[in-house]
């Protein structure tokens, strides 16, 4: 396509020559599950591993 062709076409479709939006990288969070109850932490951490962050589990505050 030349110059002239691609101006003609960039009037009558200017979809065509349309740039997508560079998707935005999301930041993974830092999130500490800790709890001494080995059921609700495993609960926790199944329930937050969908949201692809970066889990650290503890099982006592001590």
């Amino acid at each position: 396509m030349n110059d002239a062709a691609a101006v003609a076409r960039l009037a009558t479709e200017p979809e065509a020559f349309a740039v997508e939006p560079a998707a935005e990288a999301t930041p993974q969070a830092k999130i500490l599950l800790v709890d001494d109850e080995p059921k609700s932490l495993f609960a926790l951490q199944e329930l937050l591993a969908t949201l692809g962050q970066n889990l650290m589990i503890a099982q006592s505050g001590e």
